[in-house]
């Protein structure tokens, strides 16, 4: 199941990287970017069955490779939340541009080839394989990895209020790691629509707002770096209703509550 979950992500990343080498899409960038930070979210997930030197490994490569999207990713938001045209917005393109183009050259050259090999290779003949916890019960496995996830997002969500930048950065991480860990196990719920669907719904609402609160902190410090004005991050109520919602999505997760626990409904 592990297997066959990573595989499934790598024919995401390997599909989307044609098209950002051939048309350099956002779309496509924006599609790495969600099958990279998905593998990593997988390698965190099942790291108590695959930890290890390789794993270790791969992993530290794998975020390289997700900053990398994200330095491009970031100059395509900020040129967006910019305001008309001049002398900082021509600049700001010529500079992604440039990231465009090492992000290009890097994914034609060897190196992410080579990593992938090296990913299926571990993957199907890895020596994790041959410890006793690799045919675990995927059910019983991946409900206790849920539970540690939900527990930690309880606490960090509980003080989310009196937050600063650097703790909602780390609880936005917290939030997204947990979703694509229940997006692994959604097939294992099926028979939990009823609440499943609400919780899913207000934990996209958290963390698209916890994303866009981040995305004012990356801007904040590109528009200072440049010395461009945004407009938009002149406006505090902006930044006071993405909190407001953040927090109200919280206590709809909290009254719905683990819906993964206990036994499946009766059909």
């Amino acid at each position: 199941a592990v297997a066959r979950e990573l595989d499934d992500l790598i024919l995401h990343l390997r599909v989307n990287e044609d098209l950002l080498v051939d048309r350099r899409d956002p779309e496509a960038l924006h599609q790495v970017r969600v099958a990279t930070r998905r593998l990593l979210s997988a390698f965190l997930l099942f790291r108590p069955i695959v930890r290890g030197r390789r794993y270790r490994k791969l992993e530290k490569e794998f975020h390289w490779f997700s900053s990398t999207f994200g330095e491009v990713r970031n100059l395509d938001a900020f040129i967006d939340m910019i305001e008309g045209e001049g002398p900082h917005v021509e600049q700001l393109r010529n500079s992604r541009d440039l990231a465009y183009d090492r992000l290009i050259a890097l994914l034609r050259s060897s190196r992410l080839p080579k990593l992938m090999i090296g990913l299926v290779r571990w993957l199907f003949i890895g020596k994790w394989r041959e410890r006793s916890e690799a045919g675990s019960p995927l059910e019983s496995f991946l409900a206790w990895r849920l539970d540690k996830s939900w527990a930690r997002i309880v606490d960090l969500g509980s003080r989310l209020p009196t937050m600063d930048e650097k703790e909602r950065h780390r609880f936005r991480i917290s939030v997204k790691h947990f979703r694509y860990a229940l997006d692994f196990a959604r097939g294992l719920h099926r028979g939990r629509k009823q609440k499943r669907k609400p919780f899913r719904h207000a934990l996209e609402g958290l963390q698209e707002e916890l994303g866009l609160l981040n995305d004012r902190r990356v801007c904040e410090r590109l528009a200072a770096r440049n010395g461009c004005r945004v407009a938009a991050l002149d406006d505090p109520q902006i930044q006071s209703n993405l909190l407001a919602g953040a927090e109200r999505d919280f206590k709809d997760l909290l009254a719905v509550g683990p819906y993964w626990r206990g036994p499946p409904p009766r059909r």
